[in-house]
């Protein structure tokens, strides 16, 4: 049985011993999602762990630079990403270029220690 008056879609009935009581769950969000979303960015910045990440320049022999195009971020930037758990940083650079890129790391590069 259809209520009346008809409901927007982002209204919902919650039940309480008087009857049923109309919520608007936009305006809730509206009101409360800048709250949470500080309480929740409060919390992972403790309780993430920090992130290792290595960038490679890789340049051709006409000295052009080398750079992605990520989906998830504007721009472009040089190939790079996370370290895995014991993994030095050589080998996350070469996975990176070879997922990235498909080049692979020959030979020692410029600035290695």
């Amino acid at each position: 049985m259809a209520s009346w008056p008809p409901r927007r879609k982002d209204q919902r009935d919650v039940g309480n011993a008087g009857g049923a009581m109309e919520v608007n769950v936009q305006a809730l969000r509206t009101r409360f999602e800048p709250v949470l979303r500080g309480v929740f960015h409060l919390y992972w910045r403790f309780a993430r762990g920090m992130t290792l990440g290595v960038r490679g320049v890789v340049l051709d022999a006409d000295n052009r630079v080398f750079l992605v195009e990520h989906s998830y971020v504007a721009g472009w930037h040089l190939p790079g990403g996370g370290v895995e758990v014991g993994e030095s940083f050589r080998e996350a650079l070469g996975r990176e270029l070879m997922e990235e890129g498909r080049i692979e790391i020959v030979g020692e590069g410029c600035n290695e220690p």
